[in-house]
């Protein structure tokens, strides 16, 4: 089987630029080919045609404006003659095509060497974090070698021949074009051009997820009570954003956290924008929406999966594999920040994931915990599980943090606080060293963008249960992370599980704000 990638943008190119032909076959095609875009960094995919063509690229995707699921292929004809194609048919995971109407091939007739765009429509909606398989055909006519000029030929459409292939695939989100936005907006839009400066000489990860802390006060007359219409673009690109906390237009500093496609260091200064579309636009759900921890909108509109590098909200066990008596519990202790819904374990149980995109070391895990005794959150290197990262417990001899370096070697003076029975955020740095940290509380949960309210404030700044920093090296085995009550008796609870990414050095980049812009 033939594997290919990282051709997906020129692809796109050649829709942009030949989308006028587009238009002929009516509106909504014409703008699914003008919107199309892949980021660089195309997921792997596999794709193989059987005979006649040879596919070279592919891409599959959501529209966020028609919520159009779409299947691109880009082949190339391998055979002598001419091929006048007549219908491109799709099943992908079992589920047929939208209409015969809604998928095309160009150019129709190809010759031998030339590139043909084939697209076919579908009416579900995709999972940037599943992998999709199907089976595609393209009926056409065969019309020999003798033909040299595909104007002049005389080959008839028809399905005398039938061009079969497979496609296994991971999605990649639609973007959706900032014009089409204002200009779909009922009245004149506005944005503030935010520009971003880092003051390492390290270059932040891509992607990277920015944290941004918004006076939306002072931006009140062009905002949702709730920010639902805020969106932020780079260079004319949606971005995907996820309002932590404080999401309201009377907050001095709501809290953002923004996913950028590209890395960056202190040789630029990029600007993203934040525009404020009508106050009849909401949050979409896919590129804007909100800490699932919201009261008033309790799980309504959670993008999280869509900003961080990886996401869990311990409301689905979906994707976890069970050993013991662990999962997830409609009975989580009092003070949970998701009500009744939590992963948990106890002694002696755990449950395990794959997350994908945990790569390398440059990488934060947090999570918020709730320990009856000890917890452990672990890396592996296989489904079967080892290697345990990061251990939380309260106890005789021992409180609050550690790792697998030294268990005797806790973040916490002995005996100088207690956290049973209460939630906590726990938060490790996976680097060349990492640390641990825990916050505990009564009231409401604390959040993750204040230790970026400042620019000298470092990811550990929140730790209010343990003072100081406990440096300790951290290994990472794997891409799968499970969740472990370790001895002790009782439940442990995890909820909000987010891996993201880690900040050069520590040290998140400033953003400044600019003054507000009309869009006329």
């Amino acid at each position: 089987m033939r594997v290919e990638s990282g051709k997906g943008q020129s692809a796109i190119e050649f829709l942009t630029v030949y989308g006028y032909v587009f238009l002929i076959l009516g509106i909504m095609i014409g703008l699914i080919a003008l919107y199309f875009s892949i980021p660089r960094t195309i997921v792997p995919f596999q794709c193989n045609f059987y005979s006649g063509f040879q596919c070279t690229d592919a891409a599959f995707a959501t529209n966020t404006i028609s919520g159009v699921t779409s299947l691109i292929i880009v082949a190339s004809d391998t055979q002598p003659g001419i091929v006048n194609i007549s219908a491109f048919n799709a099943v992908v995971n079992g589920q047929q095509q939208a209409a015969a109407s809604t998928s095309f091939c160009m150019p129709q007739q190809v010759m031998q060497g030339q590139y043909v765009y084939c697209m076919v429509n579908f009416s579900f909606t995709t999972s940037q974090s599943a992998v999709y398989t199907g089976n595609f055909s393209m009926s056409a006519n065969y019309c020999g070698s003798s033909a040299v000029n595909v104007s002049t030929a005389n080959c008839v459409a028809g399905s005398n021949y039938v061009y079969s292939g497979s496609v296994r695939i991971q999605p990649t989100l639609l973007y959706t074009p900032l014009n089409s936005i204002i200009n779909s907006s009922p009245h004149t839009s506005f944005y503030v051009p935010i520009t971003l400066t880092d003051t390492q000489t390290a270059a932040e990860p891509a992607p990277f997820q920015q944290f941004l802390e918004v006076d939306a006060a002072s931006y009140a007359k062009y905002e949702r009570s709730d920010l639902g219409n805020i969106r932020f673009f780079y260079n004319n690109r949606e971005l995907q954003s996820w309002c932590e906390a404080n999401c309201a237009s009377s907050a001095a500093n709501a809290l953002f956290w923004v996913r950028l496609p590209f890395g960056f260091s202190n040789t630029i200064s990029p600007v993203v924008d934040m525009y404020f579309l009508s106050n009849t636009v909401d949050y979409d759900c896919v590129y804007a929406g909100e800490n699932p921890m919201i009261p008033s909108d309790y799980q309504s509109c959670d993008n999280g999966a869509n900003v961080f590098l990886d996401y869990g909200t311990g409301v689905s066990a979906s994707g976890w594999t069970i050993y013991g008596t662990a999962g997830v519990t409609t009975a989580a202790p009092a003070g949970s920040p998701f009500g009744a819904n939590s992963y948990y374990s106890d002694s002696g149980s755990h449950m395990n994931t794959s997350m994908p995109n945990m790569q390398g070391n440059n990488f934060i895990v947090d999570y918020y915990g709730y320990t009856q005794s000890l917890e452990d959150i672990f890396f592996d290197a296989n489904s079967t599980g080892y290697g345990q990262m990061l251990r939380v417990g309260n106890g005789a001899g021992w409180f609050g943090t550690t790792d697998t370096t030294s268990w005797s070697n806790w973040d916490c003076p002995t005996g100088s606080d207690t956290f049973s029975n209460e939630w906590g955020l726990v938060e490790e740095a996976v680097n060349s060293i990492g640390y641990p940290t825990l916050t505990v509380w009564s009231g409401p949960p604390p959040l993750l963008g204040l230790a970026y309210l400042s620019p000298s404030t470092t990811e550990n700044g929140f730790s209010s249960a343990c003072g100081g920093r406990q440096m300790t090296a951290v290994q990472h085995f794997g891409n799968y992370v499970g969740l472990m009550g370790d001895g002790g008796g009782g439940v442990q609870y995890f909820q909000l599980f987010i891996v993201r990414a880690y900040p050069a050095n520590d040290i998140m980049p400033t953003a400044t704000f600019g003054n507000v812009v009309r869009v006329t």
